[in-house]
């Protein structure tokens, strides 16, 4: 079985897709990562270079590629990725999609202590960060709440998450 992991930027897709990926003995990818080894380019110079617009096809097409050499895996997606496209109705058809669900304030925390670069945030002050995420945050969760399964942050350990997809996948 396939599980997508997916959520807003900073909401612990990857910390969290790792244990779950080693608790059920399957592998563990992280789109980001993919993207960025198969291009030989980091995720911002490839929106510097390229665009957002040519991001999201790159998005889609490795998305498309990692789903289908993996048949029992993890894959953490990026914030956008269930956004664009037909990604979230692929990504449902596929697996199981468990939305890792995040209050703005928790976001804003994580973000503006991330040592991990992000194009859509560079630069922003904290009010302008948090006034971002809030209306992406906005523009993002219909897709978000198409999850299978949806985990609010008080619920948020991987042991727990792995609980509820064994009972919902019975795997």
């Amino acid at each position: 079985m396939r599980i997508y992991i997916i959520g807003f930027m900073g909401s612990g897709k990857s910390t969290l897709g790792k244990p779950i990926a080693r608790a059920l003995g399957c592998n563990f990818y992280d789109l980001d990562n993919y993207i960025e080894q198969q291009m030989g380019s980091t995720i911002a110079a490839i929106f510097e270079q390229q665009g957002e617009a040519a991001f999201r096809a790159l998005e889609t097409k490795y998305l498309e590629e990692l789903s289908a050499a993996n048949e029992n895996c993890v894959i953490s997606t990026g914030g956008g990725t269930p956004c664009f496209g037909d990604n979230m109705e692929m990504i449902n058809s596929l697996g199981m999609s468990v939305y890792l669900q995040q209050e703005v304030s928790v976001l804003t925390h994580r973000l503006l202590n991330s040592k991990i670069s992000r194009p859509l945030i560079a630069g922003k002050t904290p009010e302008q960060l948090r006034s971002f995420i809030e209306q992406k945050l906005a523009e993002r969760e219909p897709y978000y709440k198409r999850a299978s399964i949806t985990v609010a942050d008080a619920e948020r350990d991987a042991s727990r998450i792995i609980n509820v997809l064994k009972f919902s996948t019975q795997i």
